[in-house]
């Protein structure tokens, strides 16, 4: 990097991934929380997830740390978040759906768009 140090949202919450968020404060994980909102959907209903590029076994049981390349913020690089494992889509919050081996690289599925 270029040696500069940025502000970053801390996610002290409780919500874990798969969990409903408005706003990253809502969500667990320290520095690498995040609440992904769908921009330009005041409906959407959000989803907290953590990243896990550097490091799996941040991910909390029953999560899984998967590629995904949103939201961009290692530039070029994918980035890997820890998502909610599940089997139906009602186990997935709002209009997020439980998707399978179609869109990850293992025999799994979990809460996503």
């Amino acid at each position: 990097g270029d040696g500069t140090t940025e502000c970053w949202p801390f996610a002290g919450g409780t919500g874990g991934p798969g969990a409903p968020c408005r706003s990253v404060e809502e969500c667990a994980g320290g520095e690498y929380g995040y609440c992904r909102r769908l921009p330009g959907d005041p409906l959407d209903s959000g989803l907290c997830m953590i990243e896990c590029t550097d490091d799996p076994g941040r991910c909390p049981v029953g999560t899984a740390c998967l590629p995904i390349d949103e939201p961009p913020i290692f530039g070029d690089r994918g980035a890997w978040w820890c998502l909610k494992l599940c089997t139906v889509d009602d186990e997935c919050p709002g209009e997020y759906v439980c998707i399978g081996a179609r869109a990850w690289p293992r025999e799994i599925t979990a809460c996503w768009l």
